[in-house]
């Protein structure tokens, strides 16, 4: 009886290498496209969702105070009162923005106890490091776009 070995040749072992190399090469681009843009559609997200919390937290009078918001160094802070220095930092609730997304830096928003309206109108520019731009717009009744 003949015993019969099968094994793979060097070439197809190149070959293979070879193709399973530009498979992954191909890839990588389609995946950093997907990191920024699920990130950028996150920090979107997360933006809109603690305009809204600081909003219903005053409108709620938690704390028996107003709230407010800021945003500064790839954070988000939702605080009691109106003073970010003199806060009680017991009460904070921070996001942090994840991925190269960049948001426009603004003065802190500040919501009215029982009605939540803004102490003024403002636009949050949050920006891709793909080029995407998105503008969220907060009108002087607390009307968020």
């Amino acid at each position: 009886m003949a015993i019969i070995k099968s094994s793979f040749t060097i070439v197809e072992l190149l070959l293979s290498i070879a193709i399973i190399s530009i498979i992954f090469g191909l890839s990588i681009p389609f995946y950093q496209t997907f990191y920024v843009n699920s990130a950028f559609n996150t920090t979107i997200s997360d933006v809109r969702q603690n305009i809204y919390r600081a909003q219903t937290r005053a409108r709620n009078s938690e704390q028996d105070s107003s709230w407010s918001l800021r945003i500064q160094d790839k954070n988000i802070y939702i605080y009691l009162g109106d003073d970010f220095t003199n806060r009680n930092v017991e009460y904070d609730e921070i996001t942090i923005i994840n991925g190269p997304i960049s948001i426009d830096s603004i003065p802190d928003i500040h919501f009215s106890k029982f009605s939540g309206i803004p102490n003024k109108s403002t636009n949050i520019t949050i920006n891709s490091s793909n080029q995407k731009s998105k503008i969220i717009s907060i009108n002087s009744q607390g009307g968020i776009n």
